[in-house]
């Protein structure tokens, strides 16, 4: 505590600098967890990922680096290629030509039921078996797993990330935290884990 002869430290306050209160007076704002630059939020890709709430949830447990770009990509591809075999096999057993147009509204609406539904299954859990195969896992700020709601939110948010030829995926190639839209979206980010953590 600063007596009134000492001036204030604005360092503490996380901005500098009074505020306009509206009333007359003037008053220094809350800090803000974004303000404070030792803050994880802060951090950037080579730096692990360790707790972003501030809980010390993690404290026990080993630190966490951000998944590389081409692992993600290559977890990608796998799941992808997993996708495209069940809906193969969703096909055949409803008898759905191989040579099928897969612009046909029937087909497509198949197509991504199985894409989306895939995702929503996995992400719930906090990984997929591309993510497994590659060493990753999908975690909050805390570092558990999505759940449900997050899982839908991500879901939704990978449409979008979709736009513009991937441009929401190709974004975690220049984000600090290496997240995509659907994982800015989702509140989730994506970690390395050892095997055994798996």
């Amino acid at each position: 505590m600063t007596s009134e002869s000492e001036p204030p430290n604005p360092s503490a306050h996380g901005r500098p600098g009074p505020r306009w209160g509206g009333d007359g007076s003037l008053s220094r704002p809350a800090p803000r967890p974004q303000d404070d630059p030792t803050s994880p939020l802060h951090a950037p890709p080579d730096r692990p990922f360790a707790d972003l709430t501030g809980q010390g949830k993690l404290d026990a447990e080993p630190v966490r680096p951000y998944a590389s770009v081409w692992r993600r990509f290559s977890a990608y591809l796998v799941d992808a290629l997993l996708k495209l075999i069940i809906a193969e096999l969703v096909f055949l057993v409803g008898g759905v030509p191989a040579n099928a147009n897969p612009f046909d509204p029937t087909v497509f609406i198949a197509i991504e039921m199985v894409r989306r539904g895939y995702d929503f299954i996995f992400w719930t859990q906090g990984w997929s078996p591309g993510a497994r195969l590659l060493g990753m896992r999908i975690v909050t700020a805390d570092g558990s797993p999505p759940g449900a709601a997050r899982a839908a939110r991500r879901v939704l948010g990978s449409m979008l990330s979709e736009l513009g030829f991937f441009l929401g995926y190709f974004w975690m190639i220049w984000d600090r935290r290496r997240q995509t839209w659907h994982d800015k979206i989702a509140g989730t980010f994506v970690v390395n884990v050892e095997k055994s953590e798996q």
